[in-house]
This record gives C-alpha cells, sequence and structure tokens, in this order.
C-alpha cells in the first residue's frame, strides 16, 4: 500500500449497520477512509458504511477528495511503474522481462518506432514479402530464389545478415508463424 499521509484523522467507531443518510459525510473520514482503501470507492463506502454510489457522489462534489484520489491514482501508478522498471531488469525471469519490456515499448516507445507506430510485415506463401512503417512507406521484394518454395525458405542459410529458418513460417497457413 502507498505511504499514508500523517494528517489523517481516525474514522470513529458506528455503532449501526448502516450509516443514517440524515447524517452526514464528514470530508475528513471520507478522506482518510479512501486513503485506507487506496482510492476504492466500493471499499471505502464499506469502511464507512454507506452505499458506493452516496460515498461516489459525496467525492466528486468535493475539490478536494477528487485531488487526493488523483494523489493516490498517482501513488499507485508510480508504484506500479517501479515494479515494472525493476522486472525490465530482472535477469532471473527472462520470460517476465522480455514481457514487460515489449510491453513497455509498446506503450512507451512509440516515438522511437514500436508500439502501434512501429512496422507492419505482411508475408504470404505466394506474392511479396511487404514491410511498412506507419509514415505509408513499404518496402517489397519477392521470393524468386530456388531455395524459396511457396514463399518458405526450405533451408536455414543467412542473407543479409539476417537468418532465414523454414520453421518460423508455415506454408499451410497462409504465411502466418508456426506456433
Amino acid at each position: 500500500m502507498a505511504e499514508l499521509p500523517s494528517d489523517l484523522l481516525p474514522i470513529p467507531t458506528q455503532p449501526w449497520d448502516e450509516r443514517p443518510n440524515a447524517l452526514p459525510l464528514v470530508v475528513e473520514e471520507v478522506r482518510t477512509a479512501l486513503w485506507l482503501d487506496g482510492g476504492n470507492i466500493s471499499a471505502a463506502a464499506e469502511r464507512l458504511k454507506v452505499t458506493s454510489v452516496r460515498l461516489r457522489r459525496f467525492v466528486e462534489r468535493s475539490p478536494r477528495l477528487m485531488n487526493e484520489k488523483r494523489e493516490m491514482i498517482e501513488r499507485v501508478s508510480d508504484r506500479a511503474m517501479a515494479n515494472l522498471v525493476e522486472t525490465i531488469h530482472d535477469d532471473l525471469d527472462k520470460d517476465r522481462r522480455n514481457q514487460d519490456s515489449k510491453w513497455w515499448l509498446d506503450r512507451q516507445a512509440r516515438d522511437r518506432g514500436f508500439g502501434g507506430a512501429g512496422a507492419k510485415v505482411s508475408i504470404s506463401t505466394s506474392g511479396p514479402v511487404i514491410v511498412g512503417w506507419a509514415d505509408g512507406t513499404t518496402v517489397s521484394g519477392e521470393a524468386d530464389d530456388e531455395s524459396f518454395r511457396g514463399g518458405v525458405n526450405t533451408s536455414e542459410e543467412e542473407e543479409d545478415g539476417i537468418i532465414i529458418d523454414s520453421s518460423v513460417v508455415d506454408p499451410d497457413s497462409g504465411g502466418n508463424s508456426a506456433a
């Protein structure tokens, strides 16, 4: 849980199962409940013994509580980012590291050509291989070498520093990667 502010006031003990509607919510009590429950309105409502609808309306009408809620979200986001950065540097769990790295690149490195702004590749067993970029630029080529059959290289060899392996492409799947 995120570090709690030092100025939170305790929530008084409540002798009822549900807070009476006639008893108004108090900003400081709500603030404490929100911090204790990490900004989760439903959990804070349970703690305060009110409906989540009532508490949500109260929070939405209070600029102070909305600012507090935003701060809670920022702190959780900071923690999540710290966890992500930690896993990206984890040499013991390479699968997790690679998965988290791909997630980061897809969302945070689009300006570097990753994610939605990255390259698109079209491969079919007949016709050209087409590589296209977000700016509309494309490069295509035909597989007319004798070692290609149906668009797939049947041998593992190196062409221009790129290893082509027939196990990577399944000719019966229309060029989709084999699993």
